[in-house]
């Protein structure tokens, strides 16, 4: 986006990673959206305060495993979970 500045034909920067986004914003690639839709359905804290990005969600690193794939035990994982 960077590289193609202006000419970027990107309407949407999809990310899961909120270093990206900041630095993103940082750079000015992103811009202000005026949406009273996405300013009243995602809560504030999920929101930029200039509106230049929202989020969908907040940050939940997990993982997954498949029992019969795995070498290790789940309950010697540190947070073992059943799916």
């Amino acid at each position: 986006m960077a590289a193609e500045g202006k000419n970027s034909p990107a309407d949407i920067f999809l990310t899961v990673d909120t270093v990206r986004i900041t630095r993103g914003k940082d750079l000015d690639l992103l811009q202000s959206i005026d949406s009273a839709t996405l300013e009243t359905k995602v809560p504030a804290y999920l929101q930029d305060a200039d509106n230049q990005w929202f989020a969908f969600s907040p940050a939940c690193p997990h993982s997954v495993l498949r029992q019969n794939r795995c070498d290790q035990p789940a309950k010697d994982l540190p947070i073992p979970r059943q799916i």
